[in-house]
């Protein structure tokens, strides 16, 4: 069976002048962008990082309260701490200011100042170890230094009413004087050590707003007058050079001074030749 043979292919004439066939453009994204899975996954994590920095303020600004309301009553306590301390000893303070002299004018017998003095040790002692030993937060800088002071100050006191108690034992007058003397000394000492306590507990209760309204805190004070002992007796004028109606030094051997000359007498006569 022969073949057909087929025509060939006729090529496509274009005709002149003829325009070319339009393009289709490629259809648009008409999603919002806050809808779109990579800007909705952006706002999340910003949401969530404000969020956690938010809740983290919140958490921070309420263990600040929590730590300012802890402060204060670690401040109050140690007040009324020491308050009550100070109130069993408040007979001790003015049997100080009168017991000493009235032992040294003799209007106290031996007996009764010695027990008044084991008194004032004893009750010192107790207010000492009483403060050292209170709890103190050691954030509270301030409140540390006050009761660093309020420690020297009580140990000054304690000494002093040792002082006062050695005094009993001294037999010499003067020499009993001057311990008195000193004890008071050491005990004013103690209360000017004690006002600076005082200062640095309004300074600390004005910052926290415990004092409404606020205290005025005066200057530091200076040390309380102390007494001062008699100025001693003028001593004697020094002995001379030479002993009065004599050459003699002040010492001087009387075998071993020079004999005075012989009087001048009349003259003897001479030999005869």
């Amino acid at each position: 069976m022969a073949k057909t043979q087929q025509p060939p292919p006729r090529k496509t004439v274009k005709a002149r002048g003829a325009l070319p066939a339009p393009r289709v453009a490629p259809s648009r994204d008409t999603t919002p962008w806050h809808a779109k899975t990579g800007p909705r996954v952006v706002m999340a994590l910003v949401a969530l990082a404000l969020l956690a920095f938010i809740v983290k303020a919140v958490m921070d600004a309420r263990d600040r309260a929590d730590e300012r309301r802890a402060d204060v009553r670690s401040v109050e306590q140690f007040e009324r701490k020491v308050a009550d301390l100070n109130t069993k000893v408040e007979s001790v303070y003015q049997g100080l200011a009168e017991i000493p002299g009235a032992y040294l004018a003799g209007e106290v017998s031996q007996e009764e100042y010695v027990t008044q003095a084991e008194g004032w040790v004893t009750s010192f002692r107790e207010l000492n170890d009483g403060i050292r030993n209170s709890a103190v937060s050691p954030d509270l800088e301030v409140l540390m230094d006050a009761k660093a002071l309020y420690v020297q100050a009580t140990t000054l006191y304690l000494d002093a009413a040792k002082v006062f108690l050695q005094a009993a034992a001294i037999p010499d007058a003067a020499e009993k004087e001057k311990a008195t003397v000193l004890g008071r000394n050491l005990f004013l000492h103690g209360a000017s050590v004690y006002n600076m306590g005082d200062r640095e507990m309004a300074r600390l209760k004005n910052d926290f707003e415990i004092n409404d309204p606020p205290l005025d805190i005066p200057a530091a004070d200076l040390p309380l007058e102390e007494v001062q002992l008699p100025e001693p007796p003028p001593a004697p004028p020094a002995p001379t050079d030479v002993v009065p109606g004599t050459d003699l030094e002040p010492g001087a051997d009387v075998d071993t001074a020079p004999e005075a000359p012989a009087p001048a007498g009349p003259e003897a006569p001479a030999p005869a030749p």
